[in-house]
């Protein structure tokens, strides 16, 4: 039996093939505390999915709820076709990998990556966290999360901190924020998106950053409002599972409210780098805009939506 370790989690794996070692990061086996366990183990047979209830294709992966408190996790590509079944709270999952239909080994690890990953958020879901879209660099011991949407610069962001602040990035595409009543950390897990960062580190978190290009840098404070909105925009949300959908609404609402969070219009350039620093790190408020530029339309807009009563 294989176990990897990730946000508070132990993934037991009951099949230590040579298929799973390729999948998963060998850094990640490193054992470290854990509160909530999944239990991964192999199926003989294609599972029957002939009378499923398709509920979600989307990115490659279509949900389907397939009876007996179960769901199933299946690739949608006619070729290097795999499958996960899942207990309801994703506790419990059992994999098939169609080798004879494989017309790519790689594509096929790539597939099971990807629903091994969409299974263990659900799961992670119900043990009050987030997976959020974003590259996370840890400073002086301390998380700074860049989210946006893909292709605005959370990775070169990142690597300017890297490169020009010493920063570490822990992961580049989807950290897991864990809400503990004291403090909010974020999490490596072991996968990412095209930097392939996988580190088995944690860290309170500083700061949520969104960012924005544009001719000249500028920070605002975002509201709590405003956060959670962009929260639900970035996070993880397993629509096909009313509990585990309204936890991760409930720890998006909890994230936005005590977390700083800003907006960052900003050039690809370490003097985005050096503004952010001097707010976050060097306390110096006075460079943070009161105001976001579209704040007083938008205020007077609601004022009269809600005088007309629409």
């Amino acid at each position: 039996m294989s176990n990897f370790y990730f946000a508070e989690t132990c993934l037991a794996i009951s099949d230590d093939s040579e298929f799973i070692n390729d999948v998963l990061p060998s850094n990640f086996r490193n054992e470290t505390a854990y509160s909530t366990k999944i239990i991964l183990n192999t199926l003989e047979k294609c599972p029957d999915f002939s009378d499923a209830e398709h509920i979600i294709s989307d990115s490659g992966i279509c949900v389907s709820d397939i009876g007996g408190e179960k769901w199933l996790f299946s690739s949608t590509g006619k070729n290097n076709r795999c499958y996960i079944e899942a207990s309801r709270d994703c506790s419990e999952l059992r994999y098939y990998i169609d080798a004879e239909e494989s017309a790519n080994s790689r594509i096929q690890k790539e597939n099971f990556k990807h629903l091994l990953r969409t299974a263990s958020e659900c799961r992670l879901a119900y043990s009050d966290g987030i997976s959020l879209h974003a590259s996370c660099v840890v400073y002086d011991g301390q998380a700074v999360l860049f989210t946006a949407p893909s292709g605005t610069g959370k990775s070169t962001q990142a690597r300017i901190w890297n490169e020009h602040l010493d920063a570490r990035i822990i992961n580049g595409d989807r950290p897991f924020l864990h809400i503990f009543s004291d403090e909010i950390r974020a999490y490596g897990v072991p996968w990412d998106g095209k930097e392939q960062i996988f580190l088995q580190e944690n860290y309170p978190v500083k700061a949520i950053v969104e960012l924005r290009q544009a001719k000249e840098n500028s920070i605002y404070r975002l509201d709590s409002v405003r956060a959670f909105n962009l929260m639900m925009n970035q996070c993880f949300v397993p629509m096909w599972d009313d509990t585990a959908k309204f936890s991760v609404l409930y720890s998006a609402r909890l994230t936005a409210k005590r977390i700083p969070f800003y907006r960052l219009y900003c050039l690809p350039h370490e003097s985005a780098a050096d503004l952010l620093y001097n707010v976050l790190f060097e306390n110096n408020y006075a460079l943070v805009k009161e105001e976001l530029p579209e704040t007083k339309i938008r205020e007077a807009l609601i004022k009269k939506v809600r005088l007309s009563g629409i």
